[in-house]
């Protein structure tokens, strides 16, 4: 067994163990303790969350969602929400460290409650048949899907052999057949010496196929054995035959067996189909068969490495944005939007006064918070404008966000303008009391059921102008909303009425500041509003669960550009080797005769040029081609050979001084 065999097999399982790790981790991570089908509702169409667990709860299925939730120390914890609807109690225990990979001791199980949104991402737990039926059943209720995957081990494993991210392990196998059919060639005397010696023919080519095969297998079990011992220092609650474990655990096993498959094959070929090719090379290495298949794994190696660099870069750029989004939420009060039911004239007449009542006592213990964007604003322009816009905010939130400075100077509406722009103050002042006097007449309309709004005149309103570094920033603002430019209407919560309310929580420009989810449930189920609302959301925690998944997702996908990176620069270093060992009688004969520099190294340079070409015309055929990221990695990488070409040269010429 050659020395090059060892070598590229140690490496190739190393390859294999770190980026199916990596995988195995990412999948734990995405889908917690492997579920059986994975789901995305876009669309109830009238169904609610109670329908969603009535079909779980027929099928016997287990229903999660997986978040993060910021918390008052600081960071986030990551919470898995489950709906328990098996006869066994016992698969998610609730306040417990969640134990397998990819987790810490902040991963948290809690049961699920009535105000929990039935549209998002749906994880369903439970047996496979009974799973994919509940599925279909939820599906032919009405939910609409924009998104229904079944998982399972072995369909992540596949998914991970033809995903780009296996041509890394599969540079790996291909190195260990090339150094298979390296180390069948140079063995050619000790096998002509056994043979000689009486040993047949087959039990030769038997016994050096299993010694190849069986060190392939020792390495995996050694290798699996490390990873292990990592995972009990880094993740100590973690199972090695849990699901992140046993996806580990095929890739392995996978690359051993297909590996040692490959390997015998090719010692099979060398020692028996082309025999007359080694008699022919007169017992010297196959080096230029190697340097071909080295020259075509350095191509793929330069494409892969060019394309996950450029994955990190987009991954990272969409994490910045999900960063500057969170800190942009920052300025929003720590708490609750509620998303209502459609409710139509007759249910909203039934259900009003319980959403009055619950404004009521939310105004009184000073827990609704309000900053709305409005499109269309009749406040300042009640001519109907529909490109007038405006925000509607309450006093604490305007203090908070700089627009004023004392909330106890107020009148109960002032309107902060722009500084620099022209108004006249009667027009202003009528519009705001037309609109005001408008939803007070709608609010006291007996089919509406609202409360009725306080008198308003043109004394309880005052126009300042905006500070020039303030900031408005409303809770429902999307991108492409001017708010810079948008007027603050700083109103008392007293005179909103409950339409204007439920509008804007609605559209997610009101906050109810209640300290946890029970807190707020309790409070409409008291009120006896809680049918009307559909569900309660932390825009922080939905924040931070789309930024902890770019986080995850960019981690990943970095780790994986370094790592082929690294193996670029690996397969540049033996390229370099390999071309310089082919040449080492021509380049010791021009340094004897005192050829220049380009002579010496112009076949390098002209190689690893023809290797970097390949690579840029397969990317552009691709059309995935940045420009900076190849120049950085075929910079590097035409570096890395060079350097490596000219040492290794000085050590073969002063090898072949000392031994002519």
């Amino acid at each position: 067994m050659h020395w090059l065999y060892k070598i590229s097999t140690i490496l190739a399982l190393v390859l294999a163990i770190v980026t199916g790790g990596l995988y195995a981790q990412n999948c734990e991570e995405t889908y917690p303790s492997g579920p059986s089908q994975e789901i995305l509702i876009s669309d109830a169409r009238g169904n609610t969350l109670q329908n969603l667990l009535e079909i779980a709860s027929q099928y016997h299925v287990t229903l999660a969602r997986v978040t993060f939730e910021s918390q008052p120390k600081g960071g986030n914890e990551r919470i898995l929400t489950v709906f328990e609807t098996t006869d066994d109690k016992t698969l998610f225990p609730a306040n417990q460290i969640y134990p397998d990979y990819g987790f810490n001791e902040r991963t948290k199980v809690r049961h699920g409650d009535a105000l929990i949104n039935s549209l998002g991402r749906w994880l369903v737990y439970g047996d496979a048949l009974k799973t994919a039926e509940a599925v279909s059943a939820i599906q032919k209720s009405g939910f609409k899907f924009i998104q229904q995957r079944e998982i399972s081990v072995m369909l992540l494993l596949k998914d991970f052999f033809f995903d780009s991210l296996s041509g890394i392990v599969i540079a790996g196998m291909l190195l260990i057949c090339v150094s298979a059919a390296l180390s069948a060639s140079v063995s050619s005397r000790i096998c002509a010496i056994q043979s000689i010696h009486g040993m047949h023919q087959s039990a030769i080519i038997f016994r050096q196929c299993a010694r190849h095969v069986i060190f392939i297998m020792v390495s995996t079990v050694l290798g699996w054995l490390a990873w292990i011992a990592v995972g009990a220092m880094f993740w100590p609650y973690a199972s090695p035959f849990g699901f992140a474990g046993i996806i580990l655990l095929g890739i392995l096993l996978s690359t051993a067996i297909i590996s040692a498959s490959l390997s015998a094959g090719v010692i099979l070929i060398v020692r028996i189909l082309v025999p007359g090719i080694i008699a022919q090379i007169k017992g010297q290495r196959p080096l230029r068969f190697l340097m071909t298949i080295g020259c075509f794994l350095t191509v793929i190696m330069l494409c892969i490495s060019t394309l996950t660099f450029q994955n990190s870069l987009e991954k990272r750029q969409q994490m910045q944005h999900s960063t500057e989004t969170l800190s942009h939420a920052q300025v929003f009060p720590d708490g609750f939007q509620l998303q209502l039911w459609y409710t139509d004239n007759d249910s909203r007449e039934a259900y009003m006064p319980a959403w009055d009542t619950f404004l009521n006592h939310s105004l009184v213990t000073d827990r609704i918070r309000f900053s709305s964007f409005e499109v269309g604003c009749t406040w300042t322009d009640y001519s109907g404008n529909p490109n007038s816009t405006c925000i509607i905010m309450d006093p604490y939130t305007a203090q908070e966000q700089h627009l004023i400075e004392d909330t106890d100077s107020l009148k109960p509406v002032t309107l902060i303008m722009n500084t620099g722009t022209s108004w006249d103050e009667d027009t202003l002042k009528g519009s705001i009391i037309a609109t005001y006097n408008f939803l007070r007449e709608l609010g006291e309309n007996p089919t509406i059921g609202s409360q009725t709004p306080l008198s308003l005149n043109k004394d309880d309103i005052r126009i300042i102008s905006k500070n020039s570094d303030a900031q408005p920033n409303a809770f429902n603002a999307h991108a492409g909303d001017d708010q810079s430019q948008a007027p603050v209407i700083v109103m008392n919560p007293m005179l909103l009425d409950g339409v204007t309310a439920m509008a804007m929580t609605s559209t997610g420009g009101m906050i109810f500041t209640y300290n946890s989810r029970e807190q707020i449930i309790e409070e409409l189920h008291n009120d006896g509003a809680l049918d009307l609302v559909a569900s309660a959301v932390k825009p922080r925690d939905e924040l931070w669960t789309r930024l902890q998944r770019d986080i995850q997702e960019t981690a990943f996908f970095t780790l994986i550009a370094v790592i082929s990176f690294i193996c670029t620069i690996g397969m540049g270093i033996i390229i370099s080797l390999l071309l310089c060992t082919i040449r080492r009688r021509s380049m010791f004969v021009e340094f004897i005769h005192g050829a220049r520099a380009y002579l010496r190294f112009g076949p390098v340079v002209i190689c690893s040029v023809a290797l970097c070409s390949a690579s840029l015309l397969t990317l552009l055929a691709a059309g995935r081609c940045n420009l900076v990221f190849m120049a950085i990695v075929f910079g590097l990488f035409f570096i890395t050979v060079i350097i490596t070409h000219i040492i290794y040269d000085a050590l073969l010429r002063a090898d072949s001084i000392k031994h002519p």
